[in-house]
């Protein structure tokens, strides 16, 4: 048999690993994060000082430079929201309060949330809902559909359709979002939901969202209510999640 000599060093061995995994990861995320940061900052200093030297500059020039920074800060902006996000939920999920959550309710909300963009694209919210309720927190459930129909609208084309359905299945209930879109490559599939992580076809720094945390979130909201979600795509027609939460 395996002595206790051999027993403890595998688990002390397997506590080293996951420390160092740990602290890859920690140093990953500072680097990335200082990344994605300084990249708007170098351009909101570079076109400041260009601005403060050039003494022939005119109002409507410096309204230009003015609103170029402003689209710096609010990608600054979108950015420390969802990483306040992620961490809530990251180190404080736990303690969220749960309670009976309609899950149409919550969908509605998620939905009226997104109507602007999607009309933007002319894309259709097409529902199919049954009433059902599952044991969650009602605000953290409403932010994870709107993730989803949010990516759903970012990488739909224009003037197509988004299905967002519910059903029950046995003791789960069952939230499909499908979309119309570019899909993702099947090497991109086991990523998703990683931290930062874009698909190729995803890196575009006009995205609100386009740092790769959004489905990072919703994984972390879907851990919590102790459910599981999904995703299939097929390559530049359609993507689908699903989202399996207990009720």
């Amino acid at each position: 048999g395996v002595s206790r000599e051999q027993t403890a060093y595998v688990l002390v061995m397997r506590d080293i690993t996951r420390a160092k995994q740990a602290e890859e990861e920690r140093e990953e995320f500072i680097a990335v994060t200082s990344h994605e940061l300084r990249t708007p900052l170098t351009s909101m200093k570079a076109e400041v000082e260009v601005a403060l030297k050039d003494r022939r500059l005119k109002t409507k020039d410096l309204k230009v430079i003015l609103r170029s920074n402003l689209d710096e800060v609010d990608k600054m902006k979108y950015f420390t929201d969802y990483l306040l996000t992620l961490s809530k939920y990251e180190a404080n999920g736990k303690d969220l309060p749960m309670e009976k959550v309609d899950l149409t309710e919550a969908v509605r909300q998620a939905i009226e949330r997104n109507q602007a963009q999607a009309k933007n694209k002319d894309i259709k919210l097409i529902t199919n809902l049954t009433d059902q309720m599952v044991k969650g927190n009602p605000q953290s459930l409403v932010e994870l559909f709107s993730i989803l129909i949010n990516n759903a609208i970012k990488y739909s084309k224009t003037s197509s359709s988004i299905s967002i359905s519910t059903r029950k299945n046995k003791k789960h209930a069952v939230i499909e979002i499908k979309d119309n879109g570019v899909g993702i490559a099947e090497k991109d599939l086991p990523h998703i939901f990683d931290r930062f992580y874009r698909a190729d076809s995803a890196r575009n720094k006009n995205d609100i969202d386009g740092f790769g945390l959004g489905l990072s979130i919703a994984k972390s909201i879907v851990d919590l209510h102790k459910g599981e979600i999904k995703v299939k795509s097929r390559p530049g027609k359609s993507t689908t999640f699903t989202v399996i939460l207990p009720r």
